[in-house]
């Protein structure tokens, strides 16, 4: 008979033999455990949303409205979605194709059942907070956007959006710590120093505004955007001059969001009218203009009789040196409204490419018969005179056109070079200083006032001049002839 109390020595003595058989006992309900949790997992993750109910698929509200492209693009995306409605995939599309066309509440639904699908995908989050933005939902959006960019503190494009929309709504100091978040993901960009300027600036620091984008533009140095705020802060400085040279070279700048990896996508899913339009004249605006040329040809495919579309595709082709093809488009344009003054007007423009000045005299003065009144035409009439040496009848119409359009300074430099160019030295001079007092930095007008000075005999003014355009124009070709005419002046042989 063994000898208990001698065995249950022996075990409680063996203290390391029974921790192992602890541990051999622990481990497969450990991995049972583990195990639990990973099925437990994959349930709650992947097994357990296909129990739920699919999403319902997005529809337009009024289909019937819809341009046509868009509408065969939203019936085809929507037929996919509803042959997957647990597809995320599927729903993020159709999303991005409503978010192209600005059908922002069927882009929310849709990217809001892409995100339900799958939580885990940053951009379907992203997305659909810019829905909810654009759909008027702002305080969504920054709920959103906040919990997006809690997750993923290196996804530039959300601390972006958050960093604006906290600007909008007076949350500088939120704002400002996204904008530096914008900084570290994405250090080669100007957007985080832009963001981050513009929040020194509304808090009266215009000269931490100036540092922040001055890096900006190092890192850009064509960013409008930049430039616009650089001289709104020069301009809170005192800096007047540098502040006119600012605005004026970032007129027209918007500030646009960081790209995000869906947004090429989304742009090659702006089929309808509206956007391909403004899509091209927003590569217009950036020089882009085969690209603007191949996107309006591609939506005259399926609207060949639509005017503004004939009429901004010629102009496109007509800056591109393309004239065959402009005027094809402005005989199509003609033959649907014989009476279109934008048509006439490129008919001018396309005449005195071609070097027919008196046909694009005749073209504007049938425009002109429908709208007298209209600046952009007598001045075109005036150029198509110069053409023809008909230097009066030139300043005749751009006296006209001024009269119709007192913010364009183009007029004013073009009206005053024909006042040289005839001699009247004096209203070129009148014309050029009232130029000046709406745009001192305007540099064709600094030129004008120093050529007519001289021709009048004012040199101190003519030097006056001189310096300001070597100022804002260090290299104008006209400078050192300048310059030259003023030493000669001064020693009496010029």
């Amino acid at each position: 008979m063994p000898n208990r109390s001698h065995s249950r020595g022996r075990s409680e003595g063996a203290g390391p033999v029974v921790r192992r058989r602890s541990w051999r006992r622990v481990l497969p309900v450990a991995a049972a455990l583990v195990a639990g949790l990973v099925v437990a997992g994959v349930w709650a993750h992947r097994i357990l949303p296909w129990l739920r109910p699919a999403p319902e698929v997005a529809t337009p509200a009024t289909p019937e409205l819809l341009d046509p492209d868009v509408a065969r693009l939203v019936r085809r995306s929507v037929a996919e979605a509803e042959a997957e409605p647990r597809s995320a995939d599927r729903h993020g599309r159709l999303g991005m194709v409503y978010e192209a066309n600005a059908l922002w509440p069927e882009a929310r639904a849709s990217y809001a059942a892409a995100a339900r699908l799958d939580p885990g995908e940053k951009l379907w989050r992203l997305h659909l907070g810019i829905a909810s933005q654009q759909a008027g939902d702002v305080a969504e959006a920054l709920r959103v956007y906040r919990q997006l960019a809690a997750e993923q503190p290196s996804f530039a494009p959300v601390h972006d959006r958050l960093g604006w929309l906290l600007l909008e709504n007076g949350e500088r100091d939120e704002a400002l710590t996204a904008f530096e978040r914008v900084i570290d993901a994405a250090p080669d960009s100007p957007a985080g120093h832009l963001g981050a300027a513009t929040v020194a600036r509304l808090e009266g620091d215009a000269a931490t505004a100036v540092e922040r984008l001055q890096r900006a533009l190092e890192l850009d140095p064509g960013h409008r955007g930049a430039r616009y705020q650089l001289g709104l802060a020069y301009r809170d400085l005192g800096r007047q001059p540098e502040s006119e040279r600012a605005l004026a070279a970032g007129l027209q700048a918007e500030i646009r969001p960081l790209p995000d990896p869906l947004s090429d996508q989304i742009a090659g899913y702006a089929v309808g009218l509206a956007a391909r339009m403004e899509r091209a004249e927003a590569l217009r605006r950036a020089g882009r203009i085969a690209e603007a040329a191949k996107l309006l040809e591609a939506a005259l495919a399926t609207h060949p009789e639509n005017l503004t579309l004939l009429n901004g595709l010629a102009a496109a082709h007509l800056s591109l040196g393309e004239l065959g093809r402009a005027r094809d488009l402005l005989s199509r344009a003609l033959e649907v409204d014989a009476t279109s003054v934008e048509t006439h007007l490129n008919l001018a423009g396309w005449a005195l490419a071609a070097k027919r000045p008196q046909l694009a005299i005749e073209y504007v003065d049938r425009a002109l018969a429908t709208a007298p009144r209209l600046a952009r035409l007598h001045a075109l009439r005036a150029q198509a005179l110069v053409a023809e040496r008909r230097l009066d009848e030139a300043i005749a119409s751009l006296e006209e056109a001024l009269r119709f359009e007192v913010r364009d300074p183009g007029l004013y430099v073009g009206l005053g070079v024909l006042y040289s160019t005839t001699g009247r030295w004096q209203a070129a001079r009148a014309l050029h200083e009232r130029a000046l007092e709406g745009w001192p930095d305007l540099a064709p007008a600094h030129l004008g006032l120093c050529e007519a000075c001289l021709a009048l005999g004012d040199r101190g003014s003519a030097r006056e001049a001189c310096d300001r355009l070597a100022a804002l124009a260090p290299d104008h070709p006209r400078l050192d002839e300048l310059r030259r005419r003023l030493d000669a002046a001064a020693r009496g042989t010029g």
